[in-house]
């Protein structure tokens, strides 16, 4: 069993801008509050850097789409992917949810 924080994996790695806030405690409450099956097809809007997509954990085979309008979180939720082996398993797109 992996340790965690909050539900957040304590081994979950997450690149941020300097200087910047890129989330709160709620989004680490809200991933841990989350009840994915495995077959379920999840939507982040607001994806950020991708802390709360550290849920998917839970269910190995749910589909993730991460969508985030700065181009910048959306980057660094990518390398945050990628950083903790979970690159195959999620999308990111770069754009507003209405795009």
């Amino acid at each position: 069993m992996i340790p965690s924080l909050y539900g957040v994996p304590a081994l979950y790695r997450s690149l941020s801008p300097p200087r910047a806030t890129v989330f709160t405690v709620d989004s680490i409450l809200l991933a841990d509050f989350c009840r994915i099956k495995p077959k379920d097809r999840v939507l982040e809007p607001g994806a950020g850097t991708g802390l709360s997509l550290s849920s998917l954990r839970k269910a190995p085979r749910a589909a993730f789409t991460a969508v985030e309008v700065q181009t910048q979180l959306a980057d660094l939720c990518e390398q945050n992917i990628v950083g903790n082996s979970l690159d195959g398993r999620i999308t990111v797109i770069a754009r507003t949810c209405v795009d």
